[in-house]
């Protein structure tokens, strides 16, 4: 088995690769779980900022988290909608949310790559 992450071979006992830290992937465990393991663990490792209400912004990541388990019926305004406050109430976490859902194999893949999308060509664009 190799990590999911950074492609280093893990022993059959392992239960985060030794090498980067990324959860072993597990029998019933979606890339979906992995990928919000990973975004909560990077927002817990984040370092204190003035103004930064973790608590939050975990929330917010939390909404996302439930919309992205429907699957095909992602709403993607609400994605939008929460990924804006994010936005608002911590944008270095809004970076790490993105990043980690854009590398998802999930649903919300495409839906957070045309959000990027519609965003960098304006609200006209079709």
């Amino acid at each position: 088995m190799r990590c999911h992450h950074c492609g280093t071979d893990l022993p059959p006992e392992a239960n985060v690769c030794p090498a980067c830290g990324t959860p072993a992937p597990n029998a019933g465990e979606t890339d979906l779980d992995r990928t919000f393991a990973t975004i909560y663990r990077r927002i817990e490792a984040h370092p204190p900022e003035p103004g930064l209400d973790k608590d939050a912004a975990v929330e917010v990541v939390r909404e996302i988290e439930r919309e992205a388990a429907r699957g095909e019926e992602i709403d993607p305004d609400k994605i939008e909608a929460w990924l804006k406050s994010l936005a608002f109430i911590a944008p270095d976490i809004l970076a790490i949310t993105v990043t980690g859902l854009a590398g998802s194999e999930s649903d919300i893949n495409a839906v957070i790559r045309e959000i990027a999308r519609t965003t960098r060509e304006g609200p006209d664009a079709g």
